[in-house]
């Protein structure tokens, strides 16, 4: 198995030249001054950004990534990490958050995609959630969750799907907190034009265990519909219920219509059911 990661790279200032291959930065009026004169200026207009807090988010990511795959090193465009198996994979970042019901911890999602030994075999696709804890050596990994299609089939096959953590307070238990997935992607054919999901995981045994997965809001040709999730006080084999509120708006945003539905833990199935 052999990991291609990638990493984007912005393109240069818009107000940098090169003429006989040298760089230029524009002035007034259009004027160009050498590369040299136009340091002080960069120093001046991008301190804010060169600059990141320890903990920026785009900073960790890289830490992150290095830790759990050490191959990768920092700056590097693409890097190719090799495993034993033998196939190729395309190794995707798609969000990194700090996570604050757990001190010092970080939410990692990532996919991969794997490439046949000939065109002519399918690819499959992972995804990939990482629970990490940063300490005074470097990272410990709490929890993992790797599965097999999942959401990177969806990511792949549309560029207009997205994916992002969902840190909210789902406090599932007293002491338990629930990680959140939303995903949304285009309807094709149908009344809808646009679903969007949520799938809820919690910490258990060093991995990830998903116990709840629900519509959660779509888009029509009549209008919207959006869903929250409240945490009620009552409760079953120690998890609180849930409360899904819907709300469908027309096109002039006015509400239309609500409906309230109520999960509750299923010991027998270990997740939430209506």
């Amino acid at each position: 198995m052999i990991f291609v990661y990638c990493r984007d790279h912005s393109p240069p200032p818009a107000f940098i030249a090169k003429v006989n291959d040298k760089y230029y930065g524009y002035g007034m009026n259009n004027c160009l001054f050498p590369f040299r004169v136009m340091a002080a200026i960069w120093v001046i207009l991008f301190m804010s950004t060169a600059i990141l807090p320890a903990d920026s988010p785009r900073l960790v990511a890289d830490e992150v990534l290095r830790f759990i795959y050490p191959a990768i090193r920092k700056g590097d465009p693409c890097t190719i990490l090799k495993t034993e198996s033998g196939r190729q994979h395309e190794l995707k970042f798609h969000d990194l958050k700090k996570w604050r019901y757990q001190k010092d911890c970080y939410v990692l999602y990532l996919t991969a995609r794997e490439q046949g030994s000939s065109p002519s075999i399918t690819t499959h696709h992972y995804e990939m959630i990482y629970v990490v804890r940063k300490t005074t050596k470097g990272f410990k990994i709490l929890a993992a969750y790797h599965n097999y299609g999942g959401l990177a089939n969806l990511l792949d096959d549309c560029a207009d799907c997205f994916i992002r953590l969902d840190l909210a307070a789902y406090r599932v238990k007293d002491h338990t907190y629930a990680i959140g997935i939303r995903y949304g992607c285009p309807v094709v054919g149908g009344t809808n034009l646009f679903d969007e999901g949520l799938t809820l995981y919690i910490m258990e045994n060093k991995s990830l265990k998903p116990i709840l997965d629900d519509d959660m809001g779509y888009i029509c040709r009549f209008g919207e519909s959006k869903s929250v999730l409240i945490i009620l006080k009552t409760q079953r084999d120690g998890f609180y219920d849930i409360l899904k509120k819907s709300s469908f708006y027309n096109l002039e945003e006015k509400l239309v219509s609500e409906k309230k539905e109520v999960y509750k833990w299923n010991a027998g199935y270990g997740m939430y059911l209506r």
